[in-house]
């Protein structure tokens, strides 16, 4: 292998399927500043270094400042590294995403949103990065209702999950209503965790809720932590904030991940077999923004590796909708799951329909998963039930319907949940049909719609969770739910409104001439 590896410093989420990452930085200002001070909003901005057979591609310096007219009608100014705004504001921002949960609450697509809050002690448009700043006093800095955390409960007080909720919860793990006091399908994955105690006394220090346990039992659909913080801003309240927005680095964290010039991961890779413990690897929830320099072969790396890239940049200078050719290529080397094409949908040719390429299996060679027919016998993916990362492989082949029945005990039939545990199968599958000789490269996974077509479940009997049997065909159950509560909303309304003389008092809102202005768009 020639060439050298290269470093990459890649931000780490914590992933909950589909989480919407939002990055804010609120910044100060100060009374002797020019009143066309801006706040800054930072640009996806991946500090990375990457070289390829052309040259290296260096992406960890700041841009220059934009000199260009910064009129009032511009939308966006470019200062430095920021995309700056004079017309946004965070009690703007906070209304927006009220809304837009608002619309989504009911909604099929609804997905938990991280709020990540740097920090950035404002300063001179000619001089964004100046670090010459003195420190801002605690006199200088917002207290009581210009905390953002007071704006923020202000705002979405039905939506956020705290950190004081979360150790409520984690102190108590069986209580009313806990973690483990709910459905089977909203429990946290004991996998995942470290449980301490028994009975009555059951708790965790590190462990998190599933996101239908925060989004179905709680109702909750928004995490805000704090991200970035200047040296200036280190006498802020943060304790005022501290049980409704989590602390710096608590919901994300850095690694560095150095590539070979062809591409491959030499150092920081989650998948490493001499690990298969969760508090060794830390963790499976690793989501990495990638700018427009990562080829293919960086993204299709960083999956093996366990990390889910996110694109942060336009690529080829031009959007989806001018050429949408590139970020296609993008998207299909960022799934880990299905192979292309894949899932295929089921045709009746005179066949039990139930049969028919219903069910999912992985493929040796690629560790994608496709569709096959559920009657065709294959070996089976068995995961250890104490170490999501320990798999191991039945000892004879069998249809799907009994694809359970030959996994040891202690372990089970399933199918993975992240692009790490898949590596992991991948390689316990692969190392089965070398050793073992096998003439067959497909596994079966825990996986089908032979309830629903096209509705794919995790378990053999599993039943579609958005549909349900008529009298005649398949029914959708949200429409008829969200015409019901529309329905019981118009008759509390009128009921309200024929309730006579009540009383109604009209909030007065209290002007900011003098508090504090926090400014920024979520990029």
């Amino acid at each position: 292998m020639t060439g050298q590896p290269t470093a990459a410093v890649r931000h780490l989420f914590p992933r909950q399927e589909s989480p919407s990452i939002q990055s804010l930085t609120v910044a100060s200002t100060e009374a002797d500043l020019d009143d066309t001070t801006l706040a800054a909003l930072p640009t996806p901005l991946t500090t990375s270094t990457l070289s390829s057979g052309s040259g290296t591609s260096t992406s960890s310096e700041p841009a220059p400042m934009n000199t260009t007219a910064t009129s009032p009608e511009e939308t966006l100014i470019d200062v430095g590294p920021y995309s700056c705004t004079t017309s946004i504001n965070f009690d703007l921002i906070t209304k927006v995403l009220a809304s837009d949960l608002d619309d989504t609450q009911t909604n099929l697509n609804a997905t938990l949103k991280y709020l990540i809050l740097n920090l950035h002690v404002a300063a001179l448009p000619s001089n964004p990065l100046n670090s010459t700043i003195d420190d801002l006093s605690a006199e200088d800095l917002p207290q009581g209702r210009d905390l953002l955390s007071s704006i923020l409960t202000s705002a979405l007080p039905d939506y956020i999950y705290t950190p004081q909720q979360l150790q409520e919860q984690r102190l108590d793990l069986i209580a009313s209503g806990s973690w483990y006091s709910v459905v089977k399908s909203d429990e946290a994955d004991s996998a995942y965790i470290n449980i301490n105690g028994s009975g009555d006394d059951t708790s965790t220090i590190d462990g998190w809720p599933s996101e239908s346990y925060v989004e179905m039992d709680r109702a909750k659909r928004l995490f805000a932590g704090f991200g970035r913080i200047d040296s200036g801003m280190q006498d802020y309240n943060f304790s005022g904030d501290a049980l409704t927005i989590f602390p710096e680095g608590y919901l994300q964290s850095r690694t560095d991940v150095s590539f070979e010039s062809d591409g491959d991961v030499d150092d920081g890779c989650f998948f490493d077999l001499d690990k298969y413990t969760v508090s060794t690897l830390n963790n499976s929830w690793a989501v990495t923004a990638e700018d427009s320099s990562s080829t293919s072969s960086y993204v299709s790396s960083l999956i093996h590796c366990g990390i889910s890239p996110t694109l942060s940049q336009t690529l080829g200078n031009a959007t989806a909708d001018l050429d949408y050719k590139p970020y296609r290529v993008y998207v299909q080397n960022t799934i880990w799951s299905w192979a292309d094409g894949e899932p295929r949908l089921s045709t009746d040719l005179g066949m039990d329909e139930r049969v028919q390429d219903r069910c999912a299996a992985m493929d040796a060679e690629s560790g994608s998963w496709q569709t096959e027919n559920c009657s065709r016998a294959h070996y089976c993916a068995c995961r250890d039930s104490g170490q999501p990362y320990r798999w191991s492989i039945s000892d004879s082949e069998t249809s799907y319907a009994n694809a359970g029945a030959g996994c040891e005990d202690g372990t089970e039939f399933t199918a993975p949940r992240t692009a790490l545990e898949n590596e992991y199968l991948a390689h316990a599958w692969r190392e089965a049909v070398s050793t073992q000789d096998l003439d067959d490269n497909l596994l079966w996974i825990n996986f089908n719609d032979l309830d629903i077509k096209a509705c794919w479940v995790v378990g053999q009997n599993a039943t579609c969770p958005y549909l349900q049997q008529s009298s005649s065909d398949r029914t959708v159950l949200i429409p008829t739910i969200a015409a019901v509560i529309v329905f019981v909303l118009a008759a509390l309304t009128v009921f309200l409104k024929c309730a006579g003389n009540r009383q109604r008092s009209k909030r007065r809102r209290r002007r900011r001439d003098d508090g504090w202005d926090y400014e920024g768009v979520p990029s």
